[in-house]
């Protein structure tokens, strides 16, 4: 049996890493996107969140597949194989660039009658609509071109090279607000630029950073067919799947276009921008944990691999928790105070998106232990037919009259349907027991995560009182309560114990 102590302190350092990294592409990213919403204005920035958000969509397919070629790295370094590994890799290089070619050619053809047949954008703004398209998808086939390097990275677990790139874009996306402000060239057409000269400069980094680092990660013109036929068979099921995800994020921003406004897509960017920064953090946390799951499922430690499947779950939803419960409970304060001008329904919006992310946390730790079975397709095939069905049911719902945001109450559900589909093929396909993972994980964090959204509920009525000070009291007040009821029905034990032992430790260093 492996000794486990060196990966434990591992797997901490790399958490530590990339959770600084989370928090300050947070702290940027919140004053970014109510910067950019200023200096675009609400019509833009919604062009810009409808037709570039093409690059969010497709990262759903970015980040699924970074699990599924750093699933196949990892294995072949777990076996000490350098010219099998550094096969695999090239093979994730060739695939991934007949992927990019394959997806420019149909949402080129696509997109580009869409935005200029169907499309509700003004007549005035289609030209610019069509610009930050060309380099929305510019940007994607960049970031998807990066995969490969960025899964090399992930599986050789340096998370710290990770984390400083991280930074570095979000220092960036910084600047380009300066630019913004200064130009006299066409705001939204310079932004778009900016953020594909971005990507195209991470893309350079990660090349030159793995070859120079990693024997591995250099083109072998001959590659094993059998891994070809692997990793053309994962990226296959992983795409399908993906697509759906993708179906089912743009087909709502489609019908919320063609519903409403442009203004309600406004609205909900601003939401999906917190979303996008509130799931980094947590996105970051489990990216660590992957290596050790995929290399513990494959040398058969079922112990530690249900260990981490347990802690890395939990920790993920109680990281989530403790920042979705006071955006949820001063959802309106917080945007009123961060943006200048809030576009209709962001709130709303903000909320449920808030609700419907919390599965986010225990799906991508269990997609991880399914990527390491290697056996996805049925997987994939039902997790595909129950993301898309999220269209027909919000379709249905505008057509009947409902809000905008209604789309979320429709979509939580399904997600959650998703998350079971997930704990049935763990038990099919790596012996997942039922009642360990609904005991343990999925009741201790539900329960943890809703008590104080309830008590934070009833304060609120209660008080009716307004102003920063109180904001900050009720802000202050909701982490407190999580924190509290994480303690009470979150955790084990042995984790209390370990946790007041660090406390007490700390506190005789700071008095001796």
């Amino acid at each position: 049996m492996t000794n486990h102590k060196e990966d434990a302190k591992r797997l901490a350092k790399n958490t530590i890493y990339l959770y600084l990294r989370s928090l300050f592409s947070m702290t940027i990213g919140i004053y970014t996107s109510r910067v950019i919403l200023v200096a675009l204005g609400v019509n833009d920035y919604g062009i810009y969140a409808f037709v570039g958000g093409v690059v969010a969509m497709f990262q759903i397919i970015s980040a699924t597949f970074v699990a599924t070629t750093q699933r196949s790295i990892s294995f072949e370094i777990g076996r000490k194989d350098i010219e099998r590994t550094q096969q695999t890799f090239s093979a994730a290089l060739n695939i991934h660039l007949a992927i990019s070619v394959a997806l420019l050619i149909l949402i080129e053809i696509v997109g580009v009658w869409f935005i200029n047949f169907k499309a509700n954008i003004p007549a005035d703004r289609l030209s610019a609509a069509n610009w930050v398209f060309q380099f929305s998808m510019a940007t994607f086939v960049v970031d998807f071109m990066s995969i490969p390097y960025n899964a090399m990275i992930i599986a050789k677990e340096k998370m710290r090279t990770f984390a400083f790139i991280g930074i570095y874009e979000s220092i960036m996306k910084l600047l380009i607000i300066y630019f913004l402000y200064v130009t006299l060239f066409d705001k939204l057409i310079l932004y778009s630029i900016l953020i594909f000269s971005i990507a195209l400069s991470i893309r350079l980094f990660y090349s030159i950073y793995c070859e120079r680092h990693f024997v591995e990660a250099h083109h072998s013109k001959v590659i094993d067919k059998s891994i070809n036929k692997e990793l053309f068979n994962l990226s296959g099921w992983i795409f399908f799947g993906s697509s759906a995800s993708i179906l089912t994020s743009q087909g709502i921003n489609i019908l919320i276009n063609l519903f409403f406004r442009i203004a309600v897509n406004a609205a909900k960017g601003v939401a999906s921008q917190i979303e996008s920064i509130v799931t980094l953090l947590v996105n970051n946390f489990t990216m660590s944990l992957r290596p050790q799951i995929t290399k513990a499922y494959s040398s058969n430690e079922k112990e530690y691999l249900y260990k981490l499947i347990d802690q890395g779950s939990r920790m993920a939803f109680f990281l989530m928790a403790i920042l979705t419960v006071p955006i949820i409970t001063l959802s309106d304060e917080l945007l009123n105070i961060w943006l200048k001008v809030v576009p209709p329904y962001t709130s709303e919006f903000l909320r449920l998106i808030m609700v419907y992310i919390m599965l986010q946390p225990l799906k991508s730790t269990l997609d991880t232990l399914l990527l390491a079975t290697g056996n996805i397709k049925r997987w994939q095939i039902f997790s595909g037919l129950i993301d898309v069905l999220n269209l027909p049911f919000c379709w249905l719902i505008y057509k009947l009259g409902f809000p905008p945001y209604a789309s979320y109450i429709v979509m939580i559900p399904i997600s959650f349907i998703s998350l079971l589909n997930r704990i049935y093929f763990c038990h099919k396909k790596a012996e997942l027991n039922y009642v360990f993972y609904f005991r343990k994980i999925l009741l201790r964090s539900f329960v943890s995560w809703i008590i104080p959204l309830l008590v934070l509920y009833w304060i609120k009525q209660a008080i009716t009182s307004s102003g920063l000070i109180w904001l900050l009291i009720i802000g202050l007040t909701s982490v407190l309560c999580t924190i509290i009821s994480i303690a009470i029905f979150g955790l084990n034990r042995t984790e209390l114990n370990i946790i007041k032992e660090k406390i007490l430790t700390y506190i005789l260093i700071i008095k001796n």
